[in-house]
This record gives structure tokens, C-alpha cells and sequence, in this order.
């Protein structure tokens, strides 16, 4: 007899406030941005802000 798999859902990434990321020691150096780039009512991953991030950084500058 085969066994089952219980396999369990994919968890939803972890949301997380601006002030959140403000307040975290990773994101020290980067609070200036931080605050520019995220909505006070919104929450985001981790992956979000990198991107946020990353994508600001790239940005041409006229």
C-alpha cells in the first residue's frame, strides 16, 4: 500500500510594515530609502523591498 503524502500548503511569505523594516537592524543603512520608496499602509515581503530596492538603485539619474 502506498503511502500518502500529506503535503501542506505553501506559506504565504511573511508581510511586514514600513516602520517594520525602518526598525530592523538590516536595513539600518538604508532607512533614508526605506522611507521614500514604502507606503505607510501597505505591508511587503522581503522579496518585495529588495526588489524595491534594487530597482531603485538602477535607475538613471538625468
Amino acid at each position: 500500500m502506498a503511502k500518502k503524502q500529506n503535503k501542506a500548503p505553501a506559506a504565504e511569505p511573511m508581510r511586514f510594515s514600513k516602520r517594520a523594516f525602518l526598525d530592523s537592524s538590516e536595513y539600518r543603512h538604508r532607512r533614508d530609502l526605506i522611507d521614500a520608496l514604502l507606503d505607510d499602509n501597505q505591508t511587503y515581503t522581503l522579496d518585495e523591498v529588495k526588489s524595491l530596492i534594487e530597482r531603485h538603485r538602477n535607475e538613471r539619474v538625468n
